[in-house]
């Protein structure tokens, strides 16, 4: 009988140790993960932060926004200040000193589990600031629609890979699911597209770049189509993140493009994490427990 209880009580405690264990290792990995996407995440906002410092405002639509419906991600691109790693095939302005700089989902090759994956990733993009320079006049007025033209920044945040050959594409965040832009305006409202650049431009033998998918975005009434004359005061910027080791075993379950498309797109009036937090049920169990959302907010005049 005394050998009995003894084992019994013997039961009872390595139970319980396995699941004091079992809960710490729980607890561990997930402050691990969480500590690895807010790493993560704090590293894309900081390169952002970055580049929109240094994005050329002032003149109006500098910024075009792209909203990728297929891969259910924004894209973004703007003129800036700051120079570029990489020179494209057009002709540079030996007067300015700048870059074109992008961010988007895009496709690229990497390993996961020793096999080569074709993954939808956020990516920076950037190349030299170039434009035409047909005459004293288009250089003395830096027209934006000119330079918009020559560089292709539009084709550049668009879903088709064959356009993507100005900038030069990079892995910014590798474990980002979605990535989504929203945009706050002047009177405290919250759009996900943004009112247009009044009178863009028209490049030759094309449509004005106002009716393109990529929308000049207005900073003032003054830039503003929007019959209200409402404009952009700042850009939010919201990210669904998972740690690296989850987004593995989603793609090894093939399961990692519906989760990017599960999550939705908000509507006009919430940011997008509002939105995922109120569409975690529809993901998967491994998704669920793992994915994390970040958002922050870029004033930009």
């Amino acid at each position: 009988m005394e050998v009995l209880v003894s084992l019994s009580v013997l039961v009872v405690v390595v139970v319980l140790t396995t699941q004091m264990l079992s809960a710490t290792s729980r607890a561990t990995k997930s402050s691990d993960q969480q500590m690895e996407s807010s790493a993560a995440a704090r590293i894309i906002f900081q390169s952002i932060g970055r580049d929109l410092n240094a994005a050329l405002l002032n003149g109006g639509a500098t910024i075009l926004f792209y909203n990728d419906t297929s891969a259910q991600s924004s894209a973004i691109g703007f003129l800036s200040q700051a120079r570029a790693r990489f020179t494209s095939v057009a002709t540079v302005a030996n007067n300015l000193r700048g870059s074109i700089v992008g961010y988007r989902m895009r496709d690229f090759s990497i390993p996961v589990a020793g096999v080569s994956r074709n993954l939808s990733l956020l990516a920076r993009g950037d190349g030299r600031l170039t434009y035409s320079e047909a005459n004293a006049g288009e250089r003395a007025n830096f027209d934006f629609a000119k330079i918009f033209e020559s560089t292709g920044l539009p084709n550049d945040l668009s879903s088709a890979a064959s356009d993507q050959n100005v900038l030069q594409w990079e892995i910014a965040g590798g474990s980002v699911l979605r990535f989504h832009v929203s945009f706050l305006l002047d009177d405290g409202n919250i759009v996900q597209t943004p009112p247009r650049y009044l009178e863009f431009g028209q490049p030759e033998g094309g449509s004005p770049l106002n009716t393109a998918p990529c929308v000049p975005i207005a900073f003032s009434t003054a830039t503003s189509s929007d019959p209200a004359k409402r404009y952009v005061k700042g850009i939010i910027v919201s990210l669904a993140v998972l740690d690296g080791q989850t987004r593995d075993r989603a793609v090894q379950a093939n399961v990692l493009g519906e989760m990017q498309t599960k999550l939705g797109t908000p509507p006009n009036g919430r940011t997008a994490l509002d939105f995922w937090n109120e569409n975690l049920t529809s993901l998967n169990a491994i998704t669920k427990r793992s994915v994390r959302f970040y958002e922050r907010t870029f004033p930009i005049n």
